[in-house]
Order: C-alpha cells, then structure tokens, then sequence
C-alpha cells in the first residue's frame, strides 16, 4: 500500500473535508469576500462524511502578515522589548521563518506525508469516480532512465527505473513497455535490480541531484516476488533517494541498498545499508561521517560475494550554490560481507596523479573529492575500475586496479599497471555529478563504458576512449541479457541502456552503430503546456532533458491520432516555457534552460506547407543587465490590436520575463522594457527598483548553472474590455515572493499587499475580467507548506485565500474556465478544482497516477483538460459542456455539512508561579443536513501533542477541551465534544478551553501556540 495509507489506515478509506479558513487580516472565521460569491459548501459523500475547520487557539495582536497560526500571548511579568522585537509583531521564531524572503529552508519529510495524506482526503468531484484520463503521449521520445536491469529469467526482457515514472518492462527487447509500478504509489526511481530468485527490488528516488532542474524523492525501497505483478515496501522509508542497490548472486536474501539521502536537507537513513533476510530487516554497515553525506554506489564480486565496494558520496545543494563533493565522499571495501570497510586510495608504486586533478589528491578524503562510480570485471574480479569527478564538475580521475583495488594504476609502465589510463570522460566536460557510472562488459575485461553526456567506450581497458554519439544525451544505467551471453543465437550479445532518453538496445555488446531506440516509452518528464486557440489537439510542450515537441507535423497540421502518441521536435535543450501565438497557431515560441549570463534561450519558430522556419527571440536589456530563472516565463498578450490605417493585422504583442520584464511588438524580434532594471548582484546597499528586488546574498547564484534567482517567473497580461494594442492590466509574481500590478501597460508598477512571501509559481487573470485574478504561491523551498492560492476581485486592493482544503504543497500551475467559472490547480499531488463562490476543492485526479502535475491546460473549445505530469507524459479528460458545475465534473451532492469558527480564543497572559485555570471560548457554527453528525476537535501537530508550545518548550499540562461544563484533555486522537441525532441548521457551539497552570511549572517567555483542527462528522449522510 502507499505510504499515507500506511501510516492512516482506514481513516483514509473515509471520504474526508479538510478546509483552512483565512483572512487578509485577522485569523480565523469565514473569509470574506469583496464581491459575494459565498455559498454553502454543499459535498457528495460516501459512507462516511467529515468536514474539518482549523482553529487557532489564541489571537496575536499583530494584524500586518497573514497566517494559519496565531499564537497565544504568554509572557513574564515585565515583557522583554528585544523578544517583542524579535517575534515580528506577534510570531514566534518558528512562526516567522515562514515569512522568510530567503528561500534555503528545506522541506521536511513529514510535511511531504502530510501532503500525500492531505490529497487522498479531498473529496472527488461529483461524478468524478469513473473520469476516463486517457494517456496521450509522446510515446515515442522517452525520457529519463535511471537504471535497466536485463530480466535473468526471460528472453528479450527488461526492466526500466523511470525518473520520475515507476518501474517498466519489456517482453520483446524494448518494442513495447508495460507499466509494473501502482499508478497510486510514488513514481520517482532511482534504482532497480534483480536476484537470483528472480525477486526484483526497486529503491525510489532518483539519486542524480539537479543542475536547474527538478529532483523529486522517493520513500523506500520495494521488493516483487512476481516479475512486479505486486510490490511489498521493505524498508528504508526515509532513505529520500536510492543510487544503486546489488544483490548477492549466491544468496538472494542478501541485499545492499545505497541510500544518497536528500540533497538539501538531512535525511534519518543515509549510507550503504545490508539486508541478509530478503528485505525483513536492515543494518547501515557503511555510515557516512557527516549528514550531507549518502552512499551512491556499490558492487559485489561475482565469484567471491564477501568482497563488496561501497561508494559514499558528500554532497548538498542550496538554492544559490551547490556543493556535490566534500570530505565524506569515498571509495570503500568490504572482505567479510560488509561488515568491516576499509578505504581504497592508494596508488601502485611509480604512479602519478592524472595532470588534470587539479588539487592531486585523488582518491583521499579531501574537499575536492566528488562523485565516485565503481565497476568489478566479471570476468576477472580483480580488475576493478573507478571514475570519479570534483565536486563542482570536471572530473579528477579514471583508474584501473589489477589486485582488487589494493592499489591504483594510472600512469602504467610496469608490469602490476601495464598501461596508462587515458581520461575517461571528455575533456570539456562539467557534469560529472550527474553520472558515476562505469561498466565493464561481462565476457571481456578491457571493454568498458563509461557515463558522461555521450557513452564513452573503451576496448582497451581505458587505455584509449572514444563517444558513441548516437544514443541520446546522458547515460545512467546498462545492463547485458543473460540469454545472450549464453550463447543464445537469437539475442546475442545484447545490452540495454538506460538514459535521459530513455532505453537502447544493442545485439553486439554496444558497438558503435549497434544502438537502437526502444519505442513506446510514455514517461516523459513535462515543464509546460501550450495549447493552440485555433485547431484542436495543436499541442505544445517543453521536456527535461529531451527538448519542446508539439503534435503536428507540416503535412499534418491537425493531429488525427485520438492517442497523440507520436511528437515532434519543436526545440532541443530542456525543453521548458513555451507558447502558441493566439492569432496564427503556426507561428509557436520554445524555450530551454537559459543560457546563464542573464540571457535566456527562447526561439520562434513558423510552420508551412514546405517545412518550419525558426529565429531567436531577442534578449531583453543591455547584455548583462537581466537576471532569468532556468524556466523563465514567456507569454503571449490576450489582446489582438487594432488593425493598421493599412487594414493590416499587426501580431498580439509577446512577452518574456526575468528581472526585467520586456514586451515586443514584432514576434520577438526586438523587446522594449516595461518594468525596472535591477542593480548589479554586487550592490545590496541601495534600494534595488526591479520586480524582484534585492536577491539575499546568500541566494546569489555562484555561476555553477544558468538558474538565476531573483527574477519574473509568472505573467499575466489581462485581456481589456476595449480594443487595445496590447494589454494595459498586467500581473506579475517573482521567485523572491513578490505581486505586482501595472494598469498602464507597465508604465508603473504596484506591489500588491497582504500577500504571502513565497516562490510565485501562477498567476492568471480572468480572460472577461481583468480586475479578476489568481495567483498560486509554492512554499516548499521556505520549508512552509501552506497551501496557497489567492483570489483578487477587485483588481488587488483586496485578496483572499480560497486554498481551503487543498493539500499543503506545491501549487504548480492554474487554469481558470470563464465558462463554468472554475479554477483549475495542477500540484504535486493530482489536479484539483474550486467552483466560483464554493468554499472547497475537489480532486479530479482520480484515474491518473500519483506524479507531480505540472501544468493544466484547457482545449480551445473548453472540452477537454489536458495534464502535463513530470513523469507520466500527458493526460487528457473530457469534461462536459459546463465544464465542472458546482465544483465538480457536474452533477448534484446529496448531503449538506458546513463548519464556520469563530474568533479564535486567547487565555490572555499567564502568571509564573501561581497556579491557576485559565478559559477562553469559540463557536462553531453547523449546519448538517445529515441523519447523525458529531463534532471533534484534535491536535494535529507532532510536536507535544495536546500541550501549548513555545518554540522547543510546552506546558506541562494539557489543554482540554468541553461543551456544557464537561472537559477533557486533547490529544493527537479526535475528542469528541457534541453529537447529533437529526439534522441542525446555524447552530452555534460554545466549545470551551482550559490550561491548567501549577505553581511549579516553569514558563518560557514568549508565546505559547497551537492550532486545532475541528471535525464536523456522519456515517450516515
């Protein structure tokens, strides 16, 4: 089962309503709206119905930020002024970090759970138990491959660790793929593997950390018994990635498993860890020195199984600088089965380090010591073979060892090192994070391959390299078909490998020319969608590692394949932010990572009968006065101008956005700017006047890659209720967690207030109202996992949070349907949608797997959905005429529950040492149209439980809780305090609290806090 299931059992199996209520300013109580569109939150249940509210039990003075908790004042007799300072009007430490401008705080692993559990609570939409999501492809580009194990047991068979789309296999050497993974459980892998009893073990989470782009991570380790017809969890639930795994080949149950860790924040399981019973229990027998440090690789001896190589690899990345090498990374040797290591960084006698080890420390503990892949000859296990590379990319050495790896040769000229190792990798390399990987071919010790962005091969035990250059980019894992190499006449020879292209297939041991494609491989990892407002099913995206590609060709300009599985290319690179123009859908913009610099790398590319035309995109700014995200937005205006005294058309103006915003009139052949230039990185003393504002030094980016922080990443330009020549309402967000608004084309420019400070990841205006809008806030990267979606109708004087009972995580993407007046969320954890004037979300992502969604998009008449998932390629889901008619995918709701509180309660201040009860109140208000309802109140939270806490302090008696006089304590367990036998209407609960202080309970000053989820429940709607 999944992992939320697992930890919530049959709590989950219940169809639940969570929903947070917020105020602009305030805390607590219903929201309000400036223009009413309330309405009761009417929801379709199955046999059981619960509606949850959260209640703040306090109530801060400060009335200037806005949050979901409000913390009670607790304070001494004298309050200290510098801790009145400190808590920011009110917030306690805890609580300000997440208003934080810098964005290096981490996501925790209970608030990725807490997601997941959160999700699978939302209530389907009305009809929404059958929705046919239908895969559409590209089925025949692929995508990223992190490991390929060759099936021991069958023919022709393999099976693929997708990135971030489960575990595949083929039956007929890669022609068709079949997914084996559950499509509700966590898609992203990072290694596969097999044993001799044909048991397949997959570790999730991909272990290769980003450059710029995005690394989502894994849960554990799983085990199938059945060619992955079913999947046990074994173990190693917060390892977060897993880089290799290696079974004995004399004994089954004995298994090593790499645990990398996260690369940003500390994980509880990092470091080789062994099973020796099949995966029932686990030892670290190789622990890192430090927590930025996991293990990466290991390798076993085939002929004598006791010897065992362990990799361990430091290594951590922060928003403005990443630092994949340091003193815990490592190349160990285990004699005895893993439980004893010794490090292995010795050279041969008459040895010299490689010229191009710039700090000539080679395999030593030393900063500079990064990525290490190693490699034991079958068919010799002392010829062992290591490469490995600096922490910040070009690679420090390629070595050959003929005694084990006792000592290193790299010079030869003598007869234990008989030739000199030539340089694995290619000169010009700087990626060498990414790969690690090294293999040795089964029947020949001295023909070798080795992971860089082209497959390097040797035959001359690395004496000389040379590039195969004709699989695609990137190479992570290789694996040979045991049929063949026993003599099979029909397979011989045959190797997989597995890239960011997905697999390939060669029948002679990977020679030059032997490669070929596998086909139908529907794991494509998507950034962005654009659909065309012209024909149907013109469909535009942009993909990690393999380039944009759009559904039609110049000989078929519309797509007659319902399925859409096959693409072409419409930009290489990373394919990223893209955009169709409105007016002449053969004209479409591409963009790629950008090409650091301040520059971005965006082209236009014009379609005819005789093929396509392409152009870039101009910069915008001087060369070196823009600053651009990797995915840097660009956009097209909703506005079709005026035609010329001429009777000529001329185009909707275009946009691209970094720190400065520019728009052009000619299709992107030259821009003109409409917002603020930045000050130079160097300057942080004067007030910086771009959109973003100043970056926090320790954001600033060190050059390592193109993603530069403190920039544009949403635009929306509004469409008038007046022909204009380009729109005169523009809203715009930044990675620094700042809204703007300019309503003279740009001309000036407002930032809007009482907004989060977080990562804005969307903002749209209403295509009939442009004072309508949305805007959609990720907090992850501040480790605050809110969920946030925010609503303006009144062109941002006033906003409101509608995020209600989304899950806490990542709102991707929002598309918003003027027909049905419906908003569309893409997350990381399905599609969701919110009714105009409803109150809550529903989940329309029953149907397709469990992979972040990154973008939504509509068709052109309204009637499908599409879905762009990082993994899964794209879904597309028919939706009727009135698109989701009240909040669902239409239909009616059968029974009625409503929860509104009241002002959240505040015990005032506690004396020290004097014992006392101290009470405060709130109202719940209820409406239930049920034949029973009970109303419960719990503490969520995993920090004490049922007590007040004041940053790392709590009371030491808990708080209780009553109705009519009755109290008890709270705890995590739902309380139950009132019940109904028949149906209520605006009945208001007094839900009393009290804290018990002693006379020798010690108090901390500051505040003391904790937020109360309120459940109003019925097992019979």
């Amino acid at each position: 089962m999944s992992d939320f299931l697992d930890r919530y059992g049959e709590e989950l199996k219940r169809a639940r309503r969570r929903q947070r209520w917020h105020r602009v300013r305030g805390f607590g109580g219903m929201p309000t709206r400036q223009r009413s569109r309330h309405r009761t939150a009417v929801v379709a249940f199955g046999l059981a119905a619960v509606l949850a509210a959260v209640l703040t039990v306090a109530f801060t003075h400060s009335t200037t930020r806005v949050s979901s908790k409000a913390p009670v004042d607790v304070a001494s007799a004298v309050p200290p002024e510098n801790e009145a300072l400190e808590h920011r009007n009110g917030f306690t430490p805890n609580e300000f970090k997440d208003f934080q401008l810098s964005s290096n705080d981490t996501v925790s692993r209970a608030q990725v759970d807490r997601m997941k559990a959160q999700a699978a609570a939302v209530a389907p939409a009305a009809g929404a138990a059958g929705l046919p999501w239908k895969q559409l492809g590209p089925y025949n580009i692929g995508g990223r491959v992190t490991d390929v194990v060759a099936d021991r047991f069958t023919p022709n068979s393999a099976i693929a660790a997708v990135s971030g789309g489960g575990i595949w296999r083929t039956t007929d050497g890669g022609e068709h793929w079949a997914s084996i993974w559950p499509d509700d459980w966590t898609q992203t892998m990072g290694a596969v593997a097999q044993g001799a009893d044909g048991a397949l073990w997959a570790g999730t989470g991909e272990a290769n950390p980003p450059g710029g782009g995005l690394t989502y991570f894994g849960d554990g380790l799983y085990k199938s018994t059945d060619k992955g017809g079913h999947w046990t969890r074994v173990g190693l639930e917060k390892s977060e990635s897993i880089g290799r795994i290696a079974v004995d080949p004399s004994n089954p149950d004995v298994v090593f498993a790499a645990a990398a860790g996260h690369v940003a924040r500390s994980a509880a399981q990092r470091g080789l860890y062994r099973t020796t019973d099949g995966g029932k229990t686990w030892d670290l027998v190789l622990a890192p020195p430090n927590s930025t440090t996991g293990a990466v690789d290991v390798a076993i001896n085939p002929k004598n199984p006791r010897i065992v190589y362990g990799v361990l690899w430091d290594h951590k990345r922060t928003n403005g600088t990443r630092t994949y090498g340091g003193i815990g990374s490592g190349l160990f040797r285990s004699d005895d089965g893993g439980t004893t290591w010794k490090r292995l960084e010795t050279m041969a006698p008459g040895q010299a380090l490689p010229t191009y080890d710039q700090t000539q420390t080679g395999l030593k503990a030393d900063a500079s010591l990064g990525r290490i892949g190693v490699a034991v000859a079958p068919s010799n296990p002392n010829r062992v073979y290591v490469v490995f590379g600096s922490p910040y990319g070009p690679d420090k050495g390629f070595y050959y060892s003929n005694d084990g790896g006792d000592s290193w040769c790299t010079t030869g000229g003598t007869t234990e090192c008989p030739f000199t190792a030539g340089r694995a990798y290619q000169a010009n390399g700087g990626y060498q994070w990414w790969f690690g990987r090294v293999w040795v071919d089964p029947d020949d010790q001295n023909h070798l391959f080795n992971a860089d962005v082209s497959l390097r091969t040797s035959t001359n035990g690395g004496a000389t390299w040379t590039a195969i250059n004709a699989p695609h980019s990137d190479q992570h894992g290789m694996d040979w078909d045991p049929a063949s190499l026993d003599g099979d006449p029909a397979t011989p020879n045959k190797v997989f490998l597995g890239n960011d292209g997905g697999v390939y297939r060669s029948d002679a041991s990977g020679v030059n020319g032997t490669w070929v494609k596998a086909n139908n491989q529907p794991w494509n990892q998507a950034y962005h969608l654009s659909v065309s407002k012209q024909r149907p099913r013109r469909l535009v995206q942009g993909l990690q590692d393999n380039g944009s590609v759009k559904t039609w060709t110049p000989q078929a300009q519309v797509p007659t394949d319902p399925e859409l599985r096959d693409w072409t290319s419409a930009g290489g690179g990373d394919g990223h932010q893209n955009a169709i123009d409105p007016t002449d859908d053969n004209i479409y913009y591409t963009c790629s990572q950008s090409s650091g610099g301040g520059t971005h790398s965006c082209g236009r590319r014009t379609d005819s009968a005789t093929g396509t035309t392409t152009a870039n995109v101009a910069q915008v700014g001087p060369a070196g006065s823009n600053r651009y995200t990797t995915d840097a937005p660009i956009v097209t205006d909703p506005n079709v101008p005026p035609a010329g005294a001429d009777g000529t058309q001329p185009p909707n103006a275009l946009y691209v956005a970094g720190a400065i915003v520019g728009r052009s009139l000619n299709r992107g052949t030259s821009f003109s700017e409409i917002s603020p230039r930045p000050l130079p990185q160097a300057n942080y003393t004067d007030p910086d006047p771009s959109l973003p504002g100043h970056v926090p030094a320790s954001e600033v980016d060190i050059g390592l890659y193109t993603n530069l922080y403190g920039a544009v990443t949403a635009l929306a330009p509004a469409k008038s209720k007046t022909p204009v020549p380009y729109a005169q309402v523009i809203y715009a967000g930044t990675d620094t967690g700042k809204v703007w608004k300019t309503s003279d084309a740009g001309a000036n420019w407002v930032q809007m207030q009482g907004l989060p400070t977080r990562w804005v990841n969307s903002v749209i205006a209403d295509p009939d109202d442009a004072d309508h809008a949305y805007v959609a806030f990720s907090g992850f990267r501040e480790g605050d996992d809110a969920a946030n979606v925010w609503e303006t109708t009144d062109g941002g004087a006033t906003w409101l949070n509608i995020s209600s009972n989304l899950p806490n995580g990542p709102i991707e993407m929002l598309e918003y349907d003027p027909k049905g007046n419906v908003l569309f969320a893409a997350t990381d954890v399905g599609v969701f949608d919110h009714k105009d004037g409803d109150t809550s979300w529903y989940t329309v992502s029953v149907g397709l797997p469990q992979v972040p969604v990154l973008d939504v998009k509509l068709s052109q008449d309204g009637k499908s959905l599409y879905a762009a998932t990082f993994g899964r390629s794209v879904w597309e889901l028919p939706l009727s005429v009135d698109a989701t008619d009240g909040g669902g995918v239409g239909g009616s709701v059968p029974a009625t529950l409503s929860l509104t509180l009241g002002a959240p309660g505040s015990f005032g201040a506690f004396q020290p040492g004097v014992p006392r009860d101290y009470a405060t109140s709130t109202t719940a208000t209820v409406i239930s149209t049920a034949g029973d309802a009970a109303l419960s109140v719990q503490d969520p939270s995993s920090t004490a439980p049922g007590h007040l806490v004041n940053g790392a302090f709590s009371l030491p008696q808990a708080l209780q809780a009553g109705v009519g006089g009755t109290f008890a304590p709270l705890s995590a367990a739902a309380l139950v305090v009132k019940t109904w036998t028949a149906p209520t209407a605006n009945e208001p609960v007094k839900v009393d609290f009290k804290q018990s202080i002693g006379a020798n309970d010690a108090l901390r000053t500051g505040s003391y806090s904790k937020t109360l989820t309120f459940t109003l429940s019925t097992t019979n709607p």
